[in-house]
């Protein structure tokens, strides 16, 4: 005859005296009458199972807890998979190399890209483009009034980033090279050792170190620069005249002038990438929605509809955001149309201007650049550097 616990409602087949999930001791109570069974339930089982219900809340409770505090660690096991999977991948989009189109303002010729090749990295300036060769060297092109194209010396190069009128490279031994307007100090990162990526704003430039800690250099009268106490960040950006850091934990510190609300990230969560533009910036998610607070007299912060990003840019008055599979979204800017990416397909990167956006087309076979692009935003964000 089966017999139910009346605690938990646990059915057994077989006669038992406990029951094995609640623990009730009095299975095979027997009853000389209604009134003694209905005592019984009263007295007994209702302070019992109050009790059971109780302790199975804690435990859901307890349960919860344990499991946002093993998020991040089950998140950061399956990024370092994705990201041995980008690295064993990453040698042959290396050797592949791509091409670069752009759109936007081309006053200066920053838009003059179509005969690079090998290209593997690029980034902007404000009326600049540079471009990273799989060989470590660097082509740049558009206004060189202050130098900030001289770069073709530059050799054993793996990460670039432009300023207004500046441009700095990451040699594969930590050091830094600049070149460029200087008149802030922004291109003095001659003593820097120890970075694994840069970032440059309109007159400074900002350096990671593998401590996770910043060092920053140049124009600091907003104290764009004050980073010193920065810990645990594993990604920079910088804006005109403020510093963003990304921490490990995916909240967002930022740092100098915020007369348009730029340095409002106290809140965000959740974040695995952020950029900035001179004036804004913005976060990807987790969930491949964006975030973005700031100056939005042109729309650069309208981004609350993108879905699936893997990456982000911005420039001076527009956002741009790489979708997962291989389009980008642009935010309107001045004109309307004045971005007109909706034809671009196959990119892995962009990178934004003043009033210019440019894109990354690697060459590679279509299931490479579908592991390449869903593992891209691991590699842009350098977690595991």
């Amino acid at each position: 005859m089966a017999i139910k616990c009346p605690v938990c409602k646990t059915i057994y087949e077989n006669k038992v005296t406990i029951c094995t999930i609640c623990r009730f001791t009095e299975l095979n109570k027997m009853f000389l009458s209604q009134e003694d069974y209905q005592e019984w339930m009263k007295s007994t089982v209702k302070p019992f199972r109050e009790m059971y219900q109780r302790e199975c809340s804690e435990k859901e409770k307890m349960k919860e807890k344990l499991k946002q505090k093993e998020e991040p660690y089950q998140q950061a096991e399956q990024m370092m998979k994705k990201e041995m999977l980008l690295q064993r991948e990453s040698s042959d989009i290396k050797e592949k190399g791509g091409r670069v189109v752009a759109i936007g303002n081309n006053e200066y010729g920053q838009c003059d890209v179509e005969d690079w090749t090998g290209i593997i990295s690029i980034a902007c300036g404000n009326e600049h483009t540079a471009g990273l060769r799989k060989d470590g060297t660097v082509v740049a092109t558009g206004d060189n009034g202050s130098g900030q194209c001289n770069v073709k010396d530059w050799t054993g190069i793996i990460s670039i980033a432009c300023g207004a009128c500046h441009t700095a490279g990451l040699r594969k031994d930590g050091t830094v090279v600049a070149t460029g307007d200087n008149g802030s100090g922004q291109c003095n990162v001659k003593d820097w050792t120890g970075i694994i990526s840069i970032a440059c704003g309109a007159c400074h430039t900002a350096g990671l170190r593998k401590d996770e800690t910043v060092v920053a250099t140049g124009y600091n009268k907003d104290g764009q620069c004050n980073v010193e106490g920065w810990t645990e960040i594993i990604s920079i950006a910088c804006g005109a005249c403020h510093t963003a850091g990304l921490r490990k934990d995916g909240t967002v510190v930022a740092i100098g002038r915020n007369i348009f609300g730029q340095c409002n990230v106290k809140d965000w969560t959740g974040i695995i990438s952020i950029a900035c533009g001179d004036w804004h910036i913005a976060g990807l998610r987790n969930d491949g929605t964006i975030v973005a607070t700031g100056d939005n007299l042109y729309g650069e912060c309208d981004v609350e509809g993108w879905t699936e990003i893997i990456f982000i840019a911005c420039g001076n008055e527009h956002t741009a955001g790489l979708r997962k599979d291989g389009t980008v979204v642009v935010t309107e800017g001045i004109e309307d149309g004045e971005y007109d990416v909706e034809d671009w397909t196959g990119i892995t990167s962009i990178a934004c201007g003043d009033c210019h956006i440019v894109g990354l087309k690697v060459i590679v076979q279509q299931g490479l650049l579908k592991k390449f692009k869903d593992v891209l935003y691991i590699k842009l964000s350098k977690i595991f550097l």
